[in-house]
């Protein structure tokens, strides 16, 4: 779901990839059989930032866990990485966030600095 003023703004290659990976590796594959996995992806804008959530009802997340690996790579770098990347490029007020939804869904928020452009 895409906010329409926000869907003419550009953001990083590769920016939510893991995020989705990951989704679908730690959380949606371990739905149980009496339930269907749900990957939820939505994009606003938020004043001067642009606002990404990745949400899947998979096994929630252990929330002191997600933090930690925002801070330092785990088993793996993706997480890590994009935090790192969105310090770079957009800096201050922006960056990458991990916890439980009013659903109990896990989700990653993603906040950079808008970006737009007219044409597509």
């Amino acid at each position: 779901d895409v906010e329409a003023e926000a869907a003419n703004c550009v953001i990083p290659i590769m920016l939510l990839q893991p995020i989705v990976e990951n989704a679908f590796k730690h959380g949606i594959d371990y739905t149980d059989e009496t339930q269907n996995g749900r990957l939820l992806i939505t994009c606003h804008t938020d004043g001067e930032f642009l606002v990404f959530t990745v949400r899947n009802n998979g096994p929630q997340i252990q929330e002191e866990k997600a933090r930690r690996s925002l801070k330092q790579p785990g088993k793996g770098y993706g997480l890590f990485n994009i935090q790192e990347r969105i310090a770079l490029y957009y800096g201050e007020g922006c960056g990458l966030s991990a916890g439980l939804d009013e659903n109990g869904y896990t989700c990653f928020t993603v906040k950079i600095k808008k970006s737009c452009t007219i044409d597509r």
